[in-house]
């Protein structure tokens, strides 16, 4: 079983007068290959194409620099070559029942155990609990409020958390910004250095 990601997304910088529009392609039937991505550098204030980016987003890609009409795509990012981090997170037990691992253990499973029935009824069951969720909060007059971001008034959600009060000395950084992720809403950090001990969490397949 294999779940894709298929999806346009864009960014722009304006300050640089640039925009970059890229493409997460999905398989098709007959033809085509998985994780495949398409991408293109444009100058805003002309429309002038500069860059093409192509391959695979999660083995090689390449950009093409459509100046020069002699270029040849060269490579811009090798997963072989690159330096993995080990994931470090805290157990199952000791993050909050919202958080991905937790919420979406179930499917996890079901997909590692390669039951697309299974994943698909566990998927299900999620979102209609959160349509429950929204209905209760429309039949009371209230509204979601996230925990680390909030409504501006420029009609966009930002952090809680104030760039300018993050601290410039790289170690303060880090504990500040992981205090605001890691804290538990009674003030304790999140144990690091737990063992894993949710039973679903343990009986999920490893990914090969």
């Amino acid at each position: 079983m294999v779940l894709e990601l298929g999806e346009m997304s864009t960014v722009t910088c304006k300050h640089n007068d640039l925009v970059f529009e890229v493409e997460f392609k999905t398989k098709g039937i007959l033809w085509g290959a998985y994780n495949q991505i398409a991408g293109k550098i444009r100058r805003i204030s002309t429309n002038e194409t500069l860059f093409e980016i192509s391959g695979n987003w999660q083995t090689v890609m390449y950009i093409t620099d459509k100046r020069t009409p002699s270029a040849k795509p060269e490579v811009l990012f090798d997963s072989s070559s690159e330096h993995v981090v080990p994931q470090h997170v805290a157990c199952a037990s000791e993050q909050e029942p919202n958080e991905s691992r937790n919420l979406w253990k179930h499917v996890t499973k079901a997909i590692r155990e390669n039951n697309l029935n299974a994943a698909t009824a566990q998927k299900s069951a999620i979102e209609e609990q959160q349509r429950e969720h929204v209905k209760e909060r429309e039949a009371q007059g209230t509204r979601f409020e996230p925990r680390f971001f909030q409504l501006e008034i420029d009609g966009n959600y930002h952090p809680k958390l104030v760039i300018d009060d993050i601290p410039k000395e790289p170690e303060a950084a880090k504990q500040r910004v992981s205090q605001w992720i890691f804290a538990k809403p009674d003030g304790s950090m999140q144990d690091m250095d737990r063992s894993e001990d949710d039973p679903v969490v343990l009986a999920t397949p490893h990914k090969r």
